[in-house]
């Protein structure tokens, strides 16, 4: 039996969704991201390099687009403020593909709460353990996500440790 790729693309889709606000907030979706990564990981495990090279190479790098887009959404300084806004209309943002996409000042805070430098960490590792070399194909920004992950073992270790800074942030 051949699983397309829709089958495990919803799975990616809902947790990373850039459209909805989950009822319970943060949390819900921090849960279902963990729980999502796990799932795909273990999957990744039983099935091999090559195969989710050719499988899931389109729902793995979707996944991890989340932290690009973010971090997109970070460096341009996004004012999101409602003035000059009409009455339930969300501020355009450009991102660097072209396209101009409405950004909810809500969602954008629940995914800021949810793609934190710890989830950065809590994905990055472990599929770089089981893609080896091939991440680099798979998931073209490895590279930033393996940044954010770095950022937070330091913002752990027991040395960059002072009482200002219990919680760590992104950049």
């Amino acid at each position: 039996m051949h699983a397309g790729p829709c089958s495990s693309q919803p799975d990616t889709v809902v947790p990373r969704t850039q459209r909805a606000l989950f009822p319970s907030g943060a949390q819900a979706r921090t849960i279902l991201c963990v729980k999502t990564i796990s799932l795909i990981a273990l999957i990744c495990l039983r099935i091999g390099q090559e195969m989710v090279q050719q499988h899931l190479s389109e729902p793995v790098a979707t996944f991890f687009q989340v932290f690009s887009q973010l971090h997109e959404l970070r460096q341009q300084d996004l004012k999101l403020d409602p003035a000059g806004r009409g009455e339930g209309q969300l501020p355009q943002v450009v991102f660097s593909d072209g396209q101009q996409r409405p950004v909810d000042p809500a969602l954008l805070d629940e995914l800021q709460k949810v793609f934190t430098l710890e989830m950065a960490y809590t994905i990055y590792v472990p599929f770089s353990c089981l893609l080896g070399d091939i991440i680099r194909k798979i998931i073209p920004n490895h590279e930033l996500v393996g940044e954010l992950a770095a950022l937070y073992l330091e913002s752990i270790s027991p040395s960059s440790r002072n009482p200002a800074s219990v919680e760590p942030t992104m950049p």
